[in-house]
């Protein structure tokens, strides 16, 4: 189960997906309520981490939906959605 910090970090990495300006890995970490130092070091090992690859998949966001996009887009082209 996910902690509420790797929660908070999945939903970023989701909505950063969209954003005008992407974090990086340390930012988000960061933004989601790590340290500094947890993110400097580790941001990475905590972006890979059980609890936020499952938070990721349970908000729908997981390699399956993201080739399905990708498929998408290279058939019909880029609308809104």
């Amino acid at each position: 189960m996910a902690t509420f910090r790797q929660k908070k970090l999945a939903t970023a990495i989701v909505d950063n997906v969209h954003a005008v300006r992407p974090l990086n890995k340390q930012e988000l970490v960061v933004s989601s309520g790590y340290g500094e130092i947890t993110a400097d070091r580790h941001a990475g090992e905590v972006i890979e981490s059980k609890g936020v690859k499952n938070e990721i998949k349970r908000l729908g966001f997981d390699e399956d939906s993201a080739k399905k996009v990708v498929a998408e887009i290279l058939q019909f082209g880029e609308d809104d959605s």
